[in-house]
C-alpha cells in the first residue's frame, strides 16, 4: 500500500503536487463541487491508476479540468461559438461542456468514444493544481465508485487513503453537488445532468430554446438492506446517463421485508408510471420472485452479460435484479447498461412464449 501524502493548501503542496503528477501520480483536491482526483491527461498509465483507485469501470469516461477555455482548446477538437458564450459566461463554475474531443485525448480518459467532458472548476485551490501540473487533468469525483461523492479531505483519506499519492486539504467544498452536463456535439443541445446552471440559464445565453426533451424513460428502482449501497450507486449511474428514477425504497440500511419494495416497482412498470424496473438485494432471487407475482412483469435475475443481453431479446423482460452479494457494483453497471441498451428482438417464438407466459 502506497503512502499518501497530506498537505494543507498553500504553495509547498501545489509545487508537490505538480511534481507528482508530472511523475505520473494521482493527487486530490478540492473544487467547487465536490473533491476530485487528477492525473494528467495525457499520461495512459496515470489515468488507469485512478480507475484501479476508484474501483472504476474503464467503460465509464472521465471528465478533464482546465485552467481556462485556452486549455479546453487543447483537448477538443471544436469549440463552437455557443460553447465559448457558455464558458465565457459560466466558467469557472459548474457547468461541464461534451465536446468532440482531439487526438491529444485518449481511448482511457474517453472511454473509447469521440467526446470529451471539459470543465474549469471555480475554486483557487483546483486550478492551482493544474496549473501546477502545466496540463489539463483528467478528473473524476475523489470516491470509491458507488459511494458518496467526497466533499472533504478527511472523506477522501477515510476512503481512498493507500490508494492514491496526495491529498490537499482545501477545507469543504461550497456546494457538495455534481456539476451541470451540457452535450454540444450534436444537432440537438442535450442537458445529461442538471445541477446548478439551469436549463433557462443555458437557453438564456445561448438565445434559443433547447429541444431536448424527447420522451423522458422512467426507471423504477428498489432494494432491501443488502442492495441498498448498490441501488444507490445504480441510480447516479442512472441519472448520469439521462434518465428519470423514481426510488421506492428501502432508504437505509436497516433490515427491512425486500417483498413490499418488489411490488411497488413491478406496480410502477405495469400501471406505466415506469418503462423499466431494478432491484437489488442480496442475491436478486427473492426480488425477482416476489416481482414476478405481479401480472404483466417479467423479472430477471442477471449476473453475467450473455443472459442480460438474451433476457431482453428473448423474453422482453421489464425488471432487472441482481445481487450485491452475487456481483460488484461496477458489474452491475455494466450489466444495467446492457439490460437498457438491448431491444426485444420481435421474433415471432419469442411473442408466443411470452403470451403463453401471461396467460
Amino acid at each position: 500500500m502506497m503512502k499518501t501524502l497530506i498537505y494543507k493548501a498553500e504553495k509547498e503542496a501545489f509545487q508537490r503536487a505538480g511534481e507528482v503528477l508530472k511523475h505520473g501520480g494521482i493527487v486530490a483536491f478540492p473544487t467547487d463541487t465536490v473533491y476530485g482526483l487528477g492525473a494528467v491527461y495525457t499520461d495512459d498509465e496515470a489515468v488507469r491508476s485512478i480507475f484501479r483507485a476508484k474501483g472504476r469501470d474503464e467503460g465509464k469516461p472521465l471528465s478533464i479540468l482546465v485552467e481556462g477555455p485556452w486549455q479546453a482548446e487543447m483537448v477538443a477538437a471544436e469549440v463552437t461559438d455557443e460553447a465559448k458564450a457558455l464558458m465565457e459566461r459560466f466558467w469557472p463554475g459548474a457547468l461541464t461542456l461534451i465536446l468532440p474531443k482531439n487526438n491529444t485525448v485518449s481511448d482511457y480518459v474517453s472511454a473509447g468514444g469521440s467526446t470529451v467532458g471539459i470543465r474549469m472548476p471555480a475554486d483557487e485551490t483546483a486550478l492551482g493544481v493544474i496549473r501546477a501540473a502545466g496540463s489539463p487533468l483528467a478528473a473524476p469525483s475523489a470516491n470509491t465508485s458507488g459511494k458518496r461523492s467526497s466533499v472533504s479531505a478527511e472523506d477522501v483519506r477515510t476512503d481512498l487513503e493507500g490508494k492514491i499519492d496526495m491529498i490537499i486539504d482545501g477545507g469543504t467544498c461550497p456546494i457538495g453537488i455534481s456539476s451541470t452536463v451540457l452535450d454540444l456535439t450534436g444537432a440537438d443541445i442535450r442537458i445529461l445532468r442538471e445541477g446548478t446552471v439551469t436549463r433557462e440559464m443555458i437557453e438564456e445565453t445561448i438565445g434559443r430554446r433547447i429541444n431536448d426533451k424527447q420522451e423522458a424513460v422512467m426507471i423504477a428502482a428498489g432494494s432491501d438492506h443488502a442492495g441498498f449501497e448498490m441501488k444507490n450507486a445504480l441510480i447516479e449511474h442512472l441519472k448520469e446517463r439521462g434518465y428519470e428514477v423514481k426510488d421506492f425504497g428501502c432508504f437505509s440500511a436497516e433490515s427491512c421485508d425486500y417483498p413490499e419494495y418488489a411490488k411497488a416497482v413491478s406496480e410502477a412498470v405495469v400501471s406505466g408510471e415506469a418503462q423499466m424496473g431494478m432491484l437489488i438485494c442480496g442475491t436478486g432471487i427473492g426480488m425477482s420472485i416476489a416481482a414476478n407475482k405481479v401480472k404483466g412483469i417479467r423479472a430477471a435475475v442477471v449476473s453475467d452479460e450473455f443472459s442480460t443481453q438474451a433476457t431482453r431479446e428473448h423474453n422482453d423482460a421489464n425488471v432487472i435484479c441482481m445481487g450485491a452479494r452475487v456481483i460488484d457494483i461496477p458489474k452491475a453497471i455494466k450489466l444495467l447498461d446492457i439490460f437498457l441498451d438491448t431491444e426485444f428482438s420481435n421474433g415471432v417464438n419469442h411473442i408466443r412464449r411470452i403470451g403463453k407466459i401471461e396467460q
